[in-house]
């Protein structure tokens, strides 16, 4: 049963190698759906190393939830609590930083 907890931080950090090292960059929402043109206009590495990066680090939150679990750290409901809000925040935050100042468009 044990096992179960590490599935979804090594189902991440392996989206997280494929696209970091861009080998599927079809996997970011919105950059597979734009046209050849529109893709063109975009730096697909810094975008696949940030999108990468994202995931490593959301896979981290959750594989420390997961080894608090199983070496039954005081106070886990807290670890619980603390890392669902750090994994949203830290999605909200990426998004925003994705999505503003046009950070992954070619000079």
């Amino acid at each position: 049963m044990e096992i179960s907890i590490f599935i979804t931080p090594l189902i991440l950090a392996i989206l997280g190698v494929t696209i970091r090292f861009g080998k599927a960059s079809f996997l970011i929402s919105g950059y597979n759906t734009s046209s050849k043109y529109e893709k063109e206009k975009y730096d697909e590495k810094a975008l696949c190393k940030f999108v990468g990066n994202l995931l490593f680090t959301l896979a981290g939150i959750c594989l420390f939830i997961g080894i608090a679990k199983i070496l039954k750290f005081a106070y886990f409901s807290y670890i619980v609590i603390i890392g669902s809000i750090l994994f949203v925040l830290v999605t909200i935050i990426s998004v925003i930083y994705m999505n503003t100042g046009n950070r992954f468009k070619k000079q």
